[in-house]
């Protein structure tokens, strides 16, 4: 299948994998001196986290944290902790629905997952775990060395973006709608369900970085979370493509799944040729949003707006 926009050249694709890289990096350095710095009185439990931690993944969301950083131009070590939180929320959400409650998948980053490597119970405490960290990083001047009024705001972000108003709900909404059989759910409802399940995450790794940039103009504020908006469908609609599309190999998780349990996704919905072009309609409004930000360095969220629309993992 055709990219929806390819990348303008070589360099710009070469950037968008290096800026990645480097957020692989800079999260597997913090998290290794976190989990160096807290008591885990458990070494089956930490070794658990430790498992689902590093590797890393494709550090999608830090990346965008670091990018935003840099069109905000904001110092990479105040934003570090930011970065790390969110990768914890993320690595405990894929924890937690690899569970035979939830999508019961055996395989994740192309190895067993964790209630497959260690066991059921172990992999619930160990999202536990991973929740609960997130904020102790934010909260704790230790991690993360910013300012108390600036800290309470990243928890505040965090945490509505990531419970009982964002993605907890998103996943609710999407469990109760789970089987294209079962419902009548059309485009709208499911946009508003993946809005809340991956899109408010997403756009929480803009609003992390807000705080630390007391001067940025109001519109300017809205654009970018817009822009959030539009990545965080982009997506999830590349994902679910790639489900039916991509490779396990590739992937690093079982393909075909949505399928195989009836799920209901932007593909079962639309059909394949409608989903690349609503994905590329998206892609365009999130081009718009940035071109309104004249005076920052959008380069790299552009070119990370690009790779979410034309990934093959």
């Amino acid at each position: 299948m055709n990219s929806v926009i390819a990348f303008e050249n070589d360099t710009e694709k070469n950037a968008v994998f290096k800026l990645m890289q480097t957020a692989q990096q800079r999260i597997t350095a913090n998290l290794h001196a976190v989990f160096q710095t807290i008591h885990i009185p458990s070494d089956n439990l930490r070794q658990a986290i430790e498992y689902v931690c590093f590797p890393t993944g494709k550090a999608f969301r830090p990346t965008l944290i670091y990018a935003t950083a840099q069109a905000l131009q904001i110092n990479v070590e105040s934003i570090n902790a930011a970065a790390a939180a969110i990768e914890c929320i993320h690595t405990y959400s894929l924890v937690h629905d690899d569970l035979p409650a939830m999508d019961n998948d055996e395989l994740r980053r192309g190895r067993p997952t964790c209630h497959i490597a260690f066991d059921e119970a172990t992999a619930v405490l160990v999202g536990d775990g991973l929740l609960t960290l997130a904020f102790e990083i934010l909260a704790s001047p230790i991690f993360n060395p910013i300012s108390p009024k600036h800290r309470i705001q990243q928890v505040l972000s965090l945490s509505q973006a990531a419970g009982v108003s964002g993605m907890v709900a998103g996943q609710v909404l999407d469990i109760l709608n789970q089987r294209v059989s079962d419902t009548e759910l059309d485009l709208n409802a499911l946009r508003q369900i993946h809005s809340f399940k991956t899109g408010k995450l997403i756009r929480c790794c803009i609003e992390l970085c807000l705080p630390l940039a007391p001067d940025l103009a109001k519109t300017e504020r809205i654009q970018l979370q817009v822009f959030a908006d539009y990545l965080g469908l982009i997506f999830q609609i590349k994902d679910d493509l790639l489900d039916v599309t991509g490779s396990t190999e590739t992937l690093g998780k079982t393909t075909g799944s949505d399928a195989r349990s009836d799920k209901m996704t932007f593909p079962s919905i639309l059909g394949m040729e409608a989903c690349e072009n609503l994905l590329s309609s998206l892609l365009h409004e999130a081009m718009a949003c940035l071109e309104c930000l004249n005076v920052l360095d959008t380069g790299p969220l552009r070119a990370l707006a690009n790779f979410a629309a034309n990934r093959d993992r």
